[in-house]
């Protein structure tokens, strides 16, 4: 559950709460939807909206999103935030917010997501972590570790709280606070703590004084203020030098009116941090601090913009070094709440594992290497489970590079990319390509050391810099360079002619340049020639940059320069070189096919002699052809298609191991076609309409074989797909198989982890299955073979045909419903369920290397999620852990540990 939206313990007043009672009222039915939100009853908001027989007002859909958002639907809120978008109503930070959120649940990018690097992402604490074994099936959270002893805020129903399902927000029972011993055991209150802890409100979470002559903890106002809202007080038990503990007291600076929360006390500077929405902050809930002298409590002090935000900061805690640690649900985290580092005056987003999509919160260290924080992962969102953590040395491993535009953020490619370390070990360099992995050091980068790095692409400035600053992504350790965008850039040219005994036109020698970081309009700069090397024969129009050849030019290359210069800024000048390749005629019947504007639309088929560098008069046969390509896609960009897929290099496949592509020219910068892996990208933004890119296709070790091909590429606007209208080409369904418990929690901490390691699992284990099964050998082989194996092929196969049909444009709907079989409890099983849903999706991002992330990112496919757990399993099926023959290895119930995957493809209009 996300604890910030904890305004008071009793009904737990909420964002979401808030953002509905700011919606004017303009209608009676938004003001009893308005109502039952106030009361803090998010599904009975969810019926009544739902269930109004006129249809939704704006103001309406974008309470239902709210709603919806608030019980953990994600799927069913996004679906009513893009409506809202669409209306126009999501207007305010928070709003923005949440649908941006549920947008990362769902692995889909929200168009109000931007990031402006507000955090850094640099700082590393390298960690392996595992479950509090206290954890239960209710909230577990905010731990905090004094004495040997771990004392959690919970919500589980125990013997002395009795008030199960009298708090309305999440129907769980109310939050009390108990010691446990570090291995999950929990042990009565030590007598010398003061009496009356816990009471009959929400208590917790809880700070103690390491001299134990101070307590602090959360709990609610005894009474309603005006709003008949019991909000959040900081209370304190203060023992006197005769060793007596006072009652209860709530800090003076305490109002009914807003809340405070979420004690940490540092015994080194004797302060109080806490989070808190008093009037005067900077929105939301802020982070103070106020001290102690022994004996009283001084003013408290807001910790400033430095930290705190327009959205919520929380969960403060400081390390052994004195850094202070918290919590934000800032727009910019990985999703809902992150844990945060302020060290040095810099705000550091902590890495995997420690965050995650989910709300991770409540860091407390132990010591320098050890301590607890809070998450909500894999679980649910009113399901905090407690996690464990030890830091370790880093070790050696590959450091990847990824280059982004600087001006808008978007990854780039073709970028020459050369590194060292200081004392020029490790020299090497690469091409960086977008979407590509970017490999700088293999096995053996060491992030102590500071790494230089240069970086160079025409259109950008010059990149050059020194630093071990990297960022974790899926386990991964990158270098992010951001380039500039050089205001006018001329990019150099090459051209071949075939035949010097016939005339040539090329194309513009601007194609390639740049201005303001957009494509030059040849008529926003002055074209000059600056040198010509066949004088009467080769000439370039000043009007479009264009460049003709006339016959009879000797055999050779020439090259001439020129320069362009902005029409608006005569001394925004750029300048460079232009190659023409000019071949003889050859002998022979063999003759060159010129490639020309006019070739065939399906096939262009080129023919050449390659010269042998020993014997130039001895001609090498080979033959290359390059497929003319028409694609389609969506004003969503991502992945468009792979070029290479039909061309054909000496009758073999063409691929990154046998040709290099040369020469991409592109009429939008938007465009991008990554040279290794020869796939064709869109960048989200570009209009609909058609488009156009050629290259060259070169064999690898003789540049002389090589052929042209033209891609047209059709982008259309998502009306022009399938929605209400769309039709269903056809949905395919396939059907995967799961061993008993997996996977487990702690293999998802693995990035790497997918289905395929549960497959692998699953079909290693059929001697276990031979030997305890209820069932015959002869029926576990046709289980293993049709169903377990047959499955997972079916599951290829059906990615395969999603591949397929991206090219043409279309939109792709998956729906992943996993299931458990009873043997465990309710609880147990629908966590179980969404483990499975998470390993199976992993799968499919992986799948092929990568080959549907794009379409997935870009929202070309799309996801539906259901973890049903138990509750569609035949009552037939064995639950007992006596009959384990039955109920684990028995085939009736092994039919039960699936995840069903149904595919639609919806067809164009």
């Amino acid at each position: 559950m996300k604890k910030i939206t904890n305004t008071n313990y009793l009904v737990f007043l909420s964002i979401g709460f808030m953002l509905l009672l700011n919606i004017k009222a303009t209608h009676a039915q938004v003001d009893k939807a308005i109502k039952y939100a106030y009361y803090f009853d998010y599904e009975r908001a969810e019926k009544y909206l739902l269930d109004q027989k006129n249809e939704l007002n704006d103001t309406m859909v974008l309470q239902l999103a709210e709603a919806l958002y608030q019980q953990g639907k994600y799927p069913q809120a996004l679906y009513y935030y893009k409506i809202a978008d669409r209306k126009g109503v999501i207007n305010t930070a928070q709003t923005r917010r949440n649908y941006v959120y549920a947008s990362t649940m769902l692995r889909e990018k929200s168009p109000y997501y931007k990031k402006t690097n507000y955090f850094k992402t640099d700082y590393f604490m390298y960690t392996v972590i595992d479950t509090f074994p206290g954890n239960s099936v209710n909230e577990d959270f905010s731990s905090f570790y004094w004495n040997n002893m771990l004392f959690v805020t919970t919500s589980r129903t125990t013997a002395s709280n009795d008030r199960a399902f009298g708090y309305l927000y999440n129907k769980m029972p109310y939050l009390d606070v108990y010691p446990f011993t570090e291995k999950g055991k929990r042990i009565p209150y030590p007598a010398y703590l003061p009496k009356g802890i816990n009471t009959k409100l929400h208590d917790g979470p809880i700070a103690i004084s390491l001299d134990t002559n101070l307590v602090v903890l959360s709990r609610n106002f005894a009474h309603e203020n005006s709003k008949k809202i019991q909000n959040l007080s900081l209370v304190f038990f203060h023992r006197d030098a005769k060793r007596h503990w006072s009652s209860a007291k709530v800090m003076e600076f305490c109002k009914p009116t807003f809340s405070s929360q979420h004690p940490f006390y540092d015994n080194k500077t004797k302060t109080l941090y806490f989070s808190s929405d008093m009037p005067g902050g900077f929105g939301g809930f802020d982070l103070y601090k106020i001290q102690w002298d022994g004996t009283k409590w001084g003013t408290p002090s807001n910790l400033g913009p430095e930290l705190n935000s327009e959205y919520d900061e929380v969960f403060p805690s400081v390390n052994e070094e004195g850094n202070l640690l918290y919590g934000s649900d800032h727009i910019e985290t990985t999703g809902g709440i992150d844990m945060v580092l302020f060290k040095d005056g810099n705000r550091y987003l902590l890495n995997e594992p420690f965050n995650s999509i989910y709300d991770d919160f409540g860091i407390m260290f132990k010591s320098k290497k050890e301590g607890y924080f809070s998450s909500n992962r894999y679980t649910s969102k009113f399901d905090d489970n407690i996690y464990h953590f030890v830091l370790s040395e880093p070790e050696k491993q590959s450091l990847y590079v990824k280059v982004f535009n600087e001006s808008n953020g978007l990854e780039i490619g073709g970028v020459k990319v050369s590194y060292s370390y200081e004392d020029g070990s490790h020299a090497g360099e690469l091409t960086a390509q977008a979407g590509m992995e970017n490999c700088v050091i293999k096995d053996s980068a060491d992030i102590k050391r500071a790494i230089k790095f240069t970086a160079f692409k025409d259109g950008f400035v010059w990149y050059q810099g020194a630093s071990n600053e990297y960022k974790v992504v899926n386990g991964k350790m990158y270098k992010e360079i951001y380039l500039k965008v050089n205001p006018i850039n001329a990019s150099g040219n090459y051209f071949v002619a075939d035949n010097n005994e016939r005339n040539f036109k090329f194309g513009s020698i601007l194609d390639n340049d740049s201005l303001n970081g957009l494509l030059v309009q040849p008529k926003d700069v002055h074209l000059h020639v600056l040198s010509n090397p066949l004088e009467g024969l080769l000439s370039v129009s000043m009007e479009d940059g264009k460049v003709k050849l006339n016959s009879g030019a000797p055999a050779g290359v020439y090259k001439f320069l020129y320069a362009i210069c902005s029409v608006n800024n005569a001394s925004l000048c750029d300048t460079a070189e232009v190659s023409i390749m000019v071949r003889a005629k050859q002998d022979g019947g063999n003759k060159e096919l010129a490639i020309t504007g006019k070739e065939s639309d399906a096939l262009a088929q080129i023919k050449v002699r390659s010269i042998a560098k020993s014997s130039p008069n001895k001609a090498e046969k080979g033959i290359i052809r390059v497929v003319n390509d028409t694609a389609y896609t969506t004003v969503n960009g991502g992945y468009v298609i792979n070029v290479r897929a039909n061309d054909r290099i000496n009758g073999k496949k063409a691929s990154s191991k046998n040709t290099n592509i040369e020469n991409v020219r592109t009429d939008r910068e938007e465009f991008t076609l990554n040279t290794k892996s020869g796939v064709v990208e869109l960048r989200k933004g570009l209009a609909a309409g058609t488009y156009h890119m050629s290259y060259d296709l070169q064999e690898k070790r003789n540049s002389d074989l090589f052929g042209h091909a033209n891609v047209t590429i059709i982008v259309r606007n998502m009306n022009q797909l399938p929605g209400k209208k769309g039709a269903v080409a056809k949905a395919e369904n396939t059907v995967v198989y799961f061993n008993n418990d997996e996977p487990r929690t702690f293999q998802l901490y693995r990035p790497s982890f997918t289905y395929q390691n549960s497959f692998e699992s699953y079909v290693k284990s059929m001697d276990d299955f031979y030997d305890k099964s209820v069932d015959s050998k002869a029926s576990l082989d046709t289980f293993f073979i049709s169903h377990v194996e047959g499955g997972y092929e079916e599951l290829n196969s059906l990615l395969q045909l999603i591949q397929s049909k991206l090219n043409q444009g279309v939109q792709v709907e998956v729906a992943v419903s996993a299931y458990c079989s009873p043997i465990a409890s309710e609880e147990y099983n629908n966590k179980l369920s969404t483990r499975r849903l998470v390993s199976v999706i992993r799968y499919l991002k992986k799948w092929n290397d990568g080959a549907l992330y794009d379409a997935i990112e870009t929202n070309r496919i799309t996801f539906w999620e259901h973890a049903v757990g138990e509750l569609e399993a035949p009552k037939d099926v064995s639950s007992s852990y006596d009959m384990v023959n039955e109920s684990v290895f028995g085939i009736k119930a092994s039919r039960e540990r699936r995840v069903s995957v149904t595919v639609k493809i919806f067809s164009g209009n």
